[in-house]
């Protein structure tokens, strides 16, 4: 009764009707090349955005301290007896970008002009004060950017590098090449 030449009974066919409706089932929900490259830049997908959100997160707690040095750095110029109002300005609107920063970084929003957007605010207050000192010690461009705080140029590049894409370094480099050129007085 069990070998392959017995006739085909009722029971036996009624078996045989689930199995080839689930091996119909199976080879439609196996996906076709094409779906799995899509599921695959679907789940790249995923994966950058979750480095993105998490490389943003990293940026925000760096500028933090980038902040604090920069608000040490100003009580000490203050106890000075100087007045850096400006710089003052210039250090609380920063630390008002950087709170945003730090709230959308552990909200996890992110979106990709996000960190352009902090990389020119980087650039922007960099090369104020930069053309700041320089006015204050009767400098040119050209060598103010040689004060030590020219060496903070770097820092944010570097820190423009951390979220891997190339044209954030080179976005931050250009703005501070237009900013900090050298005009004639």
């Amino acid at each position: 009764m069990g070998d392959s030449t017995t006739p085909a009974t009722a029971a036996r066919q009624s078996f045989d009707l689930p199995a080839a409706a689930s091996a119909d089932t199976a080879s439609r929900m196996t996906p076709e090349p094409e779906d799995r490259k899509a599921a695959r830049l679907k789940g790249a997908e995923r994966a950058l955005r979750s480095a993105d959100v998490e490389s943003e997160r990293t940026a925000a707690v760096i500028r933090v301290a980038i902040f604090a040095s920069i608000v040490a750095a100003v009580v000490v110029a203050q106890s000075a007896g100087f007045d850096h109002t400006p710089l003052v300005v210039a250090t609380i609107a920063y630390g008002v970008g950087t709170l945003v920063a730090l709230l959308l970084a552990w909200r996890r929003v992110f979106r990709p002009w996000l960190p352009y957007a902090f990389v020119a605010m980087d650039v922007l207050t960099l090369a104020f004060t930069i053309q700041m000192l320089g006015r204050m010690l009767d400098l040119s461009t050209g060598v103010a950017v040689t004060l030590p705080v020219g060496g903070l140029v770097i820092l944010v590049l570097l820190h423009a590098s951390m979220h891997h894409k190339p044209s954030l370094v080179l976005f931050g480099a250009a703005w501070l090449a237009i900013v900090l050129r050298d005009t004639p007085e």
